[in-house]
């Protein structure tokens, strides 16, 4: 604990940046996480789930799981279990562990595609995109990701993110805030009242319970238990099932609902797994509504540091760490100053506490991804 406070005021006394007590507290939190990271095993399903959801942080060793580092996202396997070790994920048959995505960019909003390639080249919001991109695809190139082919629809989700949800330090707003909020007067009536709504979306996890197929569908919140929607939507429609699960982000447009590019289906056996933790206790939905962003439906569709990384040589992680630099507009240390560090350094969460602070690192995601770098080349470095 005391190592933890000390993190905290550290933090503060070199930035000098105010910090409420919510920021505080996650600090606190995120200690505890790392020095549980370090001494449980881990036993979970396979689906990611946020840890800051669960109701009581002093009982996570009754739940036989454990947090990655940094992140708060519970993961499976990231230790070897023995061979004698019960597994206790559930029976989950292989293709309700998929989710069918819905395309990026066709049949999107006028109104988005328009706050999006304005947003991103705006001079004050231009400097984080690489940044930004970097982040969001862990320092690989998309084509990796999805072959050359995907390249658009992930770099889509990718921008998406960025515009709706990532903010930028110095404006204390998305991308898409400050473009409206500069640009509101250049705006006819019926356009500001479009921009203005898209900064309405809902970003949630869905039950589909009613389907017009061609027309759209009916989706219940399952963050907000009170709330259903009527989503307008011609091409999915024809294929999904009542009984799956939709994890999306809804856009407002004129008295209607549109599904943005960030958006997945999965299987009724996610459904019902997300709604046994919820009833259990282990969910917290207001939690994760706070939370919740297009990076993190990233997460919860299978997205993992630990799975990104853990296979990775030195020199793959140096040559990331090398292209995250170049994202920087006045990296304070070479490529060469952070390998003498990574050798010197004897407690890889401290120097990985010690870059965020010096970058300096606001975005959450990006602290989680330069810990799990960081992370696994020191050990690489003093354990090969």
């Amino acid at each position: 604990m005391y190592y933890m406070l000390g993190l905290f005021l550290s933090q503060y006394y070199y930035t000098q940046i105010p910090i409420t007590f919510q920021q505080f507290f996650r600090i606190i939190l995120t200690g505890a996480k790392k020095f549980l990271y370090y001494v449980s095993p881990c036993k979970i399903t396979d689906y990611d789930i946020p840890a800051f959801l669960l109701l009581d942080f002093s009982r996570l060793s009754d739940y036989e799981i454990i947090c990655n580092v940094r992140t708060g996202i519970l993961r499976k396997d990231s230790h070897p279990m023995p061979p004698d070790s019960p597994d206790l994920s559930p029976d989950l048959p292989a293709p309700d562990r998929q989710a069918l995505r819905l395309p990026s960019l066709p049949q999107r909003l006028e109104i988005v595609e328009r706050i999006t390639s304005a947003a991103i080249d705006l001079p004050e919001v231009a400097p984080y995109r690489n940044r930004a991109q970097f982040t969001f695809f862990a320092g690989d190139a998309p084509a990796q990701w999805s072959g050359y082919e995907g390249q658009l629809e992930v770099v889509g989700r990718c921008l998406e993110w960025f515009v709706f949800d990532y903010i930028i330090p110095e404006l204390d707003a998305t991308p898409a805030q400050y473009w409206l909020a500069f640009n509101l007067h250049l705006l006819s009536p019926r356009q500001r009242a479009d921009a203005q709504d898209c900064l309405e979306f809902i970003l949630s996890l869905f039950e589909v319970t009613q389907i017009e197929p061609g027309l759209g569908f009916v989706a219940l919140d399952l963050l907000r238990p009170s709330q259903s929607y009527s989503i307008r939507e011609h091409l999915i429609s024809n294929e999904m099932q009542t009984g799956q699960l939709l994890l999306a982000r809804l856009f407002p447009h004129r008295g209607s609902l549109a599904l943005s590019g960030m958006a997945a289906v999965m299987g009724p056996h996610a459904l019902a797994q997300i709604k046994q933790f919820i009833h259990q206790g282990k969910l917290k939905p207001a939690a994760l509504i706070k939370e919740l962003d297009g990076l993190e439906l990233e997460n919860l569709f299978g997205r993992s540091l630990h799975d990104l990384t853990q296979n990775l040589s030195l020199d793959e992680i140096y040559r990331r760490l090398r292209r995250y630099l170049t994202t920087l507009p006045s990296p304070p240390f070479s490529l060469e100053q952070l390998q003498e560090m990574l050798a010197d350094s004897g407690d890889p969460l401290r120097l990985a506490a010690d870059l965020c602070r010096q970058i300096p690192v606001f975005c959450r995601h990006e602290m989680d991804l330069l810990y799990a770098l960081i992370s696994v080349a020191w050990h690489q470095c003093h354990h090969s």
